[in-house]
């Protein structure tokens, strides 16, 4: 779980983190550097925070195994290079409010779309953030018991 003092995810954060699945960004981090996922070939979905605004270059790039981000609204640039491009005509799908930045930006560059309405998508990221606090608890508490 990424903590909610960090306010971006620096270059090469977790590149090559071959065991990570899934990732739920909180609501404290604005941006997303460049390489930040690069090459985490097991890394399926991604839940960014309702705060996000910016995604640059290469930040999923060799995320094979990616189906599935949920962008919100507030995103107003993703670099053209942020997603792998053998995703596009896959069965990858960018979810995000409609009428949105990424909503445009998906169909420029070819990637599956899913639309909702703002509030729909903003109940779908707060669960996910309960989730991943919670998942985050338990392992915690997992730990201290070994």
């Amino acid at each position: 779980m990424i903590p909610y003092s960090v306010e971006r995810i620096e270059p090469n954060a977790f590149e090559k983190c071959k065991s990570l699945q899934s990732v739920v960004i909180p609501s404290s981090v604005k941006r997303i550097e460049k390489d930040a996922f690069r090459n985490c070939t097991l890394l399926t979905e991604v839940f960014l925070s309702e705060n996000l605004t910016k995604i640059e270059s290469n930040t999923f790039d060799g995320c094979t195994s990616l189906r599935r981000i949920s962008v919100p609204k507030g995103v107003t640039f993703i670099d053209g290079t942020a997603f792998p491009k053998s995703l596009a005509g896959t069965s990858f799908v960018i979810r995000t409010p409609q009428g949105s930045y990424a909503e445009g930006y998906a169909r420029t560059m070819g990637y599956a779309t899913e639309t909702c309405l703002q509030e729909e998508f903003s109940e779908r990221t707060k669960k996910a953030e309960a989730v991943s606090s919670l998942a985050f608890l338990l392992r915690q508490i997992q730990e201290k018991k070994e």
